[in-house]
């Protein structure tokens, strides 16, 4: 991606959490959320600069939270239906507008809770999925009230393409992590681990991000990320063609850890993709392109390319 072209489109103006003033220091993007119907429309929630709204695909922003007492802004979903019914997640709580923005009330609350992606059916944007570091979060009524669907940290929550239905998560288990489907939207799960990488010695799983392949419904990508003895950060990125029934190293040689070489064995975590300079999955990333299975980009401290299903990078 070092021949890319990035252009800065804002929010280029960044407040206190408790909106007392204007601050001079930069903030990260933590997440944000495209109304599929109007692309114009974006929310994105920032490390202590509050939620923001662009109606003309980010020329121009809005902020939505000086009123509300906030840090960090781990998730923000818009529901499918209407562009004005938001929720986001910050400070052990999850966050709800239902005009756009202009009010927010918690409609979850626990103590010390970090979400870490928000899911709504597309079909029914009153079922909710949150994926925490306290289980997986639940609500069939907009957020009025909820249930766990299992205590473990889930780091993300994903449906199958055309089918809201079928959902997928990634929950940590103990110093592994177990690829876990639904068939029913959510209500139950069940782990689908055939092939999953399972850690040995010190080495254990510390973040994981599903990225679908809408081209392709069946075809999963998984992109794992880890310490111990000569990973790096970095894991690998596993692919799966059967809906999660099994699973394979996009590497040729199935190579996990140091040492790396662009492109044949990236450390797509690391800032240069061969030293060992990551954050974890604090900026762990990974997107498909629509229109084509093979394309994808991923990252942590830097972004890189891959052209052939994840074989190689750069």
């Amino acid at each position: 991606m070092r021949s890319a072209t990035w252009s800065f489109n804002g929010p280029k103006v960044h407040f206190f959490p408790d909106a007392s003033a204007q601050s001079v220091d930069h903030t990260n993007i933590y997440s944000f959320d495209v109304f599929a119907a109007d692309p114009n429309i974006l929310y994105a929630g920032g490390e202590s600069g509050g939620v923001w709204k662009t109606s003309d695909k980010g020329l121009n922003w809005t902020l939505l939270t000086a009123d509300v007492l906030h840090g960090a802004f781990g998730a923000v979903k818009i529901s499918p239906q209407n562009p004005d019914v938001v929720f986001a997640c910050t400070s052990g709580k999850i966050i709800k507008t239902t005009d756009g923005g202009s009010t927010w009330a918690t409609v979850y609350s626990e103590n010390n809770l970090w979400v870490n992606e928000l899911w709504l059916h597309e079909g029914n944007p009153d079922l909710v999925l949150a994926a925490s570091d306290k289980g997986l979060l639940r609500s069939t009524d907009g957020g009025a009230n909820w249930s766990k669907v299992f205590p473990q940290n889930t780091w993300t929550v994903k449906n199958k393409p055309g089918d809201p239905n079928t959902v997928w998560v990634i929950r940590q288990f103990g110093a592994a992590s177990d690829f876990m489907v639904s068939t029913d939207a959510g209500s139950s799960f069940f782990p689908s681990n055939n092939g999953w990488w399972q850690p040995t010695g010190t080495r254990q799983v510390t973040g994981a991000i599903i990225a679908p392949c809408p081209s392709k419904p069946e075809k999963i990508y998984a992109y794992l990320s880890g310490e111990g003895t000569g990973l790096g950060g970095y894991i690998g990125v596993f692919v799966s063609e059967d809906g999660g029934t099994n699973w394979a190293n996009t590497h040729p040689a199935n190579t996990i850890g140091q040492p790396y070489l662009i492109p044949s064995h990236t450390n797509i975590m690391d800032a240069d993709g061969v030293d060992w300079f990551w954050q974890g999955f604090y900026d762990q990333a990974i997107v498909v392109n629509p229109l084509n299975d093979n394309e994808l980009i991923a990252g942590g401290c830097s972004w890189f390319r891959s052209n052939d299903g994840g074989k190689t990078w750069f």
